[in-house]
């Protein structure tokens, strides 16, 4: 059956524009590699799958984020979470961005950063919030 859109969502450290992304060859072209074609090849799938694109977001997010990201420079993420809170509203869902001094790329996934708890913490900080909501 259909998938029902989250209420929340936790990135690590994530491409949140593709189409800058592509231009500026982050990750060593990874936008490139993934998508497989330029954003005037495929304008489209660029717009639908560029967190950028839908701001602001339907629902909570937690970006998590290390300075010293060499694949995803954090001047992307900071553009993000402004473009997110210069159109969020009162109803708006929350924004938050978790920056770390010491986390790599690719240690933003790993099980044994010692960003987790923080995520865990906000995970359940948001799980009860939506469940006095829904219960209100």
């Amino acid at each position: 059956g259909p998938v029902a859109p989250a209420d929340a969502r936790a990135r690590l450290a994530p491409v949140t524009d593709l189409i800058r992304g592509y231009h500026e060859s982050i990750g060593d072209g990874a936008v490139a590699e993934f998508l497989g074609a330029a954003p005037d090849a495929l304008p489209d799938t660029y717009a639908s799958a560029s967190p950028l694109a839908h701001v602001p977001p339907r629902a909570s997010v937690l970006t998590v984020h290390g300075t010293d990201d060499t694949r995803v420079p954090m001047t992307h993420t900071h553009a993000y979470v402004a473009a997110c809170r210069s159109v969020a509203g009162p109803t708006s869902p929350d924004i938050t961005l978790l920056e770390l001094p010491h986390l790599p790329h690719l240690d933003a996934i790993s099980p044994t950063a010692p960003h987790w708890p923080a995520v865990h913490d906000w995970l359940d900080d948001w799980s009860a919030l939506d469940r006095q909501g829904r219960s209100a």
